[in-house]
């Protein structure tokens, strides 16, 4: 299977503020608080200030509203260890609107929320094995949502980490925005930046990690949507 088989979206965060634009979808997202760039893994990366609160959010839409499997990847870099802030998410404590959401949580850890009827009640809540991020550091990520098994799989840098167990088995189709970067009420505000982000309506594997991470230089929509990735060859000196 294909990098792009069964891709929802793919956010290159090329711009340098204002909307941005989803390569491969119809889910632009919108700027709320004027999100800037800074340099990236592939040319421009999306700059959060969580201090000015500020994030890209697409309204409610089928495409987003994942209910099974499903799958995310990016790159971030952290620019501060604010506890529980949001990378990704579909999320809304109002009305009980409660999806998916992943954060960066105590310890420096991602840690992820599934709520399989909206609710606080019935939401599972569970930390990934890992070490903790640092600062000022690019790292790739890669979360695929077993619905069925209740389990995720998880890759940071192209490495596999231990996969965590006892998630809901569904996901609840609220009526929230999905973003990047936002607090959605229960959270806080992403800091850093982000690059080169991805959601799947079907589980990812070690293969298709190891595409996206590229051995550490990372792709572009362009790359995965002509079938393939840029081969970095080493320049060699010739004396």
């Amino acid at each position: 299977m294909a990098v792009i088989d069964n891709l929802v979206s793919w956010w290159s965060l090329d711009e340098t503020s204002g909307d941005r634009v989803d390569s491969h979808g119809s889910n632009d997202l919108t700027d709320t608080n004027t999100v800037l760039y800074a340099a990236g893994k592939q040319s421009n990366a999306a700059d959060f200030e969580t201090s000015n609160s500020e994030s890209l959010l697409k309204s409610d839409t089928a495409d987003l509203s994942f209910t099974s499997d499903f799958s995310w990847a990016g790159w971030i870099n952290l620019e501060s260890l604010t506890v529980n802030q949001v990378i990704i998410g579909k999320w809304n404590t109002t009305g009980e609107n409660r999806s998916y959401a992943f954060f960066i949580s105590t310890g420096a850890k991602l840690r992820a929320y599934i709520s399989d009827d909206g609710t606080n009640a019935n939401t599972s809540k569970i930390f990934f094995t890992q070490t903790g991020f640092s600062t000022a550091t690019w790292y790739h990520l890669a979360v695929a949502y077993d619905a069925s098994a209740g389990t995720m799989d998880f890759w940071i840098n192209g490495s596999a980490q231990t996969q965590v167990t006892g998630h809901k088995t569904s996901v609840y189709n609220s009526t929230a925005n999905f973003g990047l970067g936002s607090s959605f009420v229960d959270f806080a505000y992403f800091d850093g930046l982000m690059d080169e982000f991805a959601v799947w309506n079907r589980l990812i594997d070690g293969t298709d990690v190891a595409t996206l991470y590229n051995s550490g230089n990372g792709v572009t929509y362009a790359d995965i949507s002509a079938g393939g990735v840029p081969t970095f060859i080493p320049k060699i000196s010739i004396i």
